[in-house]
């Protein structure tokens, strides 16, 4: 039954007063004292305080209007200045990789030297402004420990044995094998001419050169044994996203939003595209928006937020079920809070039946799984409902958890129900801009006969997972540990440090070392990292500011663009752009390997790419624009160069959904009513007329359009299985999943609860899946959850010196009277604590990658700001390598050091402490890395790490 609810002033409703006036006050003293990342963005002094009185967020809101605190830098020509010296500073644009973010930037050379990374205000996405760790780069260039020449290991894996090669050398050894430390090993032309291409496996990071590297190993060797690192951070929300709206990467269009709901994503620091989507939260808050962040701890974007409430780990689902049935059944002023247009047209279900679906999962409900009050749950529901645009916004923290996909899932429904898709101040598919390429547009189609189909091992996916669309990468190392699916004869990763990254690193590290299981391991990467340093042979990677690449982040500006990736300074030393790496190798390979690479260099390779697109649309009628959204009248490769970024759009895109398209000539399925081309699927018409779109393998690939009511419609592309063009709230790739999360559950479960949960996991609609192993948490356990901070980045910035020096150790957040619960009354900050793992083993999982790892030892920092069952370790620290500024040991090679800088500069943090020579033991030089007791079991339906829910009891140490 629907109830009415009468509300003018959301923001300003009493309630929860006790609760309400904490958090309130909590968050305005963080926020007086500046600890929020806001503070690296313009216009920090026009954002009202959390401690000032509640705004309301039922009055009009400026949209596109200028704030003189914020508004954009100046587009001006990039140039060079006059530095300190008085010499003459050169300005080179390019684009940042201290993050995923990739925000555009201009890298300033003195003297042949970077000294200074600026934001390019020509990009639109971070618009001039960058934080502090993309500032920091210049540190990743001229890193004392830097690896700059090859390096073979000539004693055990593992023992740190290391000799300089020359890099003509090291390509030899790599392309045509050779002796290793009195061992004998194949090469890649070995491989290549042999019937099992699948043998090579090459696994990455963040390369953000894909391109390239699917054509090397997939189009030109025939190798699909690939492995990438997405399961670390955001399988689970790919796959929720792709169930839904198709494409797997959403983008919140803040700025324009009147209230935003945060789970989990701590966007003012550490988000995936960190500064534009920061920039664009605060302008939302300075024009009086409403910002409410559900988190386990008071991160420094709870703390900018007008609420933080604080969540149970692994519930938010529960909450965001309980919402959706607030939407379902409210009333505001005598109005529905959905959409019923949107649901009635777009989506695959009715009203009706979300009603039917969703009429368990009551804030009540919410209440007891959560730990949040029901009324607080209603008010919040109430207010995002009432108050559009409005936008959810989720990341790691939310999905990192067994039931992370069904939770992305459940949150891209609310958003579908309230009305909120591609709409302005709402949520978007991913927009991003796009080049013609000069491998897959040319030289595979100049060269088609010499092309292969890849071949694959099937250890990516891990085994028994449901739905692993991109991967299990934190399983791979068991996966070939276990063997029964093919073991590669050459591992070679690039910038991936898996035994870091992942959960279980005693047991990954045994893996790497066995040289039964992989013969012959290949890292290339910028530092030594705790991967390379199992490796057999290191080659030195160009750094970001060393490379070219072509570059296509989301728009936050809603127009597609490219940017350019160019080099700022040459590599230092032998170290090598990967792009050249693949280019000299097959050199070496010869054959049809050698004649699909046709470019001599990655900077012709990337030229090459532009002249296509150039091409392609003076074809087709299309244009690149200016950074200034005027038509281009010069040469695109040299205004690229100059400016950094080419717009393809020059005006904001939504409703991309609602777009007419021509079903001409195409094919219309009669059971979903998508129109779709066979032929550019590759599915026979014998396969069209017995088993239609969604029978077919891999029909999506000829996706056209969405018939709805006889018009054809652009409509939400799929983007990894045959889903139709409809917002699909309703599954159809869901309730197979059943039997096995069932499996894994029903023992967690209450007699009374087990029927319907099993129930509404056949039902196909986003529903309650619990954390299984928090069932049988006990009161003397806690959960424990890994996060981010402002300053570094997952695993790659502790090389950054002038990051350690802020953020070089991690000690446990843990709540005062939880530690005086668990640890004595006498416990005090900074006191020394054990944290032990007792997550129990799902059924699938017994016996399988076990470790003997289970306890590390960490400093204590006592604070209210985490919810009183959870403890909090930060993720970045605790290296044991990587260099002098991440763990506190230097990288020693045979005939001296091969770093960019001498030694014995000033590292005052470590002045007086050692290095750990165990490192699962907190260190006063690099803290502790929680990875050694968090197990590496996936998400059994994405196949996410499961970063957020492992099971810990505390004592002193």
């Amino acid at each position: 039954m629907t109830k009415d609810t009468k509300i003018t002033n959301p923001a300003g409703n009493k309630h929860d007063e006790d609760v309400g006036r904490r958090v309130a006050v909590k968050a305005g003293l963080l926020a007086a004292v500046g600890i929020g990342s806001g503070a690296l963005f313009h216009g920090l002094t026009s954002v009202a305080r959390a401690d000032k009185a509640p705004r309301s967020t039922s009055g009009p809101k400026t949209q596109g209007q200028a704030d003189p605190d914020i508004g954009e830098l100046a587009r001006a020509d990039v140039d060079g200045y006059a530095g300190r010296t008085g010499e003459k500073r050169v300005g080179v644009p390019t684009t940042c990789m201290q993050c995923i973010a990739a925000c555009g930037v201009i890298g300033y050379r003195e003297k042949g030297r970077i000294v200074k990374i600026e934001g390019n205000p020509h990009c639109p996405n971070n618009r001039g402004m960058i934080c502090a760790k993309g500032q920091a780069g210049v540190n990743q260039v001229y890193d004392p420990d830097r690896l700059l020449y090859p390096l073979v290991r000539t004693g055990k894996r593992g023992e740190g044995k290391w000799k300089r090669l020359s890099m003509k050398d090291a390509l030899d050894l790599l392309a045509f094998g050779g002796e290793i430390a009195g061992r004998k090993v194949d090469g890649l032309k070995t491989i290549y001419e042999s019937d099992k291409p699948q043998e090579f496996m090459f696994h990455y990071g963040r390369s953000r050169i894909k391109n390239a590297m699917n054509h090397f190993q997939k189009t030109a060797f025939g190798s699909g044994t690939q492995g990438n690192h997405t399961s670390i951070c955001e399988t689970a929300k790919w796959l929720g996203n792709e169930l839904t709206m198709g494409k797997h990467y959403d983008v919140n269009d803040a700025a324009y939003s009147k209230y935003i709901l945060i789970f989990g994503a701590n966007v003012l620091e550490a988000h995936t595209s960190h500064s534009y989507i920061a920039q664009r939260v605060i302008e939302a808050k300075a024009a009086r928006a409403k910002i409410v962040t559900f988190d386990v701890r008071l991160s420094n974007t709870a703390a900018k937020s007008d609420e933080w409430v604080p969540v149970l780990p692994g519930t938010d689902l529960a909450i965001i079920l309980a919402m959706t049935n607030v939407l379902l059944n409210e009333t505001v002023n005598g109005k529905v809070l959905y959409d019923e247009a949107f649901i009635t047209k777009w989506s695959n279900v009715t009203i009706e039946e979300l009603k039917a679906h969703y009429a368990r999962y009551t804030p009540e409900w919410g209440e007891s799984e959560s730990g949040v009050p029901a009324d607080t749950i209603k008010r919040l529901a109430i207010e995002y409902g009432s108050n559009k645009p409005s936008s959810i916004i989720t990341y790691r923290g939310f999905v990192g958890h067994y039931n992370g996909a069904q939770a992305e899932w459940a949150s891209k429904t609310l958003d579908a129900l309230a009305g909120n898709f591609n709409v302005k101040g709402g949520i978007t598919t991913k927009l991003g801009g796009k080049c013609k390429d000069g491998y897959n547009d040319k030289a595979a189609k100049d060269h088609a006969d010499l092309t292969r189909k890849a071949v694959k091992f099937k250890i990516s996916d891990g085994d028994d997972l449901h739905m692993p669309t991109h991967h299990s990468c934190q399983w791979i190392h068991e996966m070939i540990a276990e063997g029964s699916h093919g073991r590669p004869k050459i591992y070679m990763t690039y910038v991936y440090n898996g035994a870091y990254t992942t959960g279980d690193c005693q047991r990954n590290r045994e893996i790497l070392c066995n040289e039964e299981y992989i013969p012959f391991i290949v890292a290339v990467d910028v530092a030594m990292s705790e991967t390379a340093a199992c490796a057999d042979l290191i080659l030195p990677d160009a750094t970001y500011l060393e490379r070219w690449a072509m570059e296509s982040a989301a728009s936050y500006a809603q127009k597609k663009f490219v940017q350019i990736r160019q080099p700022v300074v040459k590599p230092l030393g032998e170290s090598m752009d990967m792009q050249d790496i693949f280019i000299q190798l097959a050199r070496r390979i010869g054959g049809g390997i050698n004649t699909l690479h046709p470019y001599d260099t990655a900077e012709k390779y990337v030229r090459t790419c532009v002249e296509l697109q150039t091409a392609d649309n003076a074809k087709s009628g299309k244009m690149f624009y200016d950074s200034n959204d005027q038509p281009l009248k010069s040469d695109p490769w040299e205004y690229f160069k100059r400016y950094g970024v080419l717009l393809q759009g020059n005006k904001p895109s939504y409703n991309t959904h609602a777009k007419a398209v021509s079903a001409e000539g195409k094919t219309v399925d009669a059971k979903t009513g998508v129109v779709w081309d066979p032929h550019k699927a590759h599915v026979s018409d014998t396969d069209v007329a017995s088993k239609g779109y969604t029978g077919s393998k891999n029909a999506y690939k000829g996706y056209v359009g969405q018939q709805i009511d006889g018009k054809t419609y652009a409509g939400f592309k799929p983007d990894k299985f045959n889903k139709s063009g409809r917002f699909e709230i309703r599954s159809g790739f869901m309730p197979s999943a059943a039997e096995k999360v069932m499996a894994d559950i029903k023992d967690f479960l209450t007699p009374e609860e087990a029927p319907w949960v099993a129930e509404h996991l056949k039902s196909g609609l986003p529903s309650w899946v619990p954390v299984p192993e928090h069932r049988k948490r006990t009161d003397k356990q806690l959960v424990m959850i890994s996060f981010k901070v402002n300053v570094q980045i997952h695993s790659r910035s502790q090389n950054c010196k002038w990051l350690q020096e802020v953020y070089h150790t991690n000690p446990a957040w843990l709540n005062p009277a939880t530690a005086r619960k668990m640890l004595g009354k006498g416990v005090k900050e900074g006191d020394l604590i054990r944290i032990k793992s007792e997550m129990p083993e799902l059924p699938w999982r017994k016996g399988k990658g076990s470790t003997s790892v289970s306890e590390i030892t960490a400093r204590v920092h006592l604070t209210e700001a985490i919810h009183p069952d959870a403890i909090a370790v930060s993720y970045h620290c605790g290296h044991w390598a990587y260099g002098r500024y991440a763990s506190g040991n230097p990288v020693e090679v045979e005939g001296g050091n091969t770093g960019a800088e001498p030694a014995g500069e000033n590292i005052w943090w470590q002045e007086g402490n050692k290095a750990a020579k165990d490192p699962t033991q907190w260190s006063e030089v690099a803290g502790v890395h929680p990875n050694w007791i968090i197990p590496n079991t996936p998400a059994r339906v994405s196949g996410q790490f499961r970063s957020n829910d492992t099971i810990v009891s505390i004592a002193k140490a």
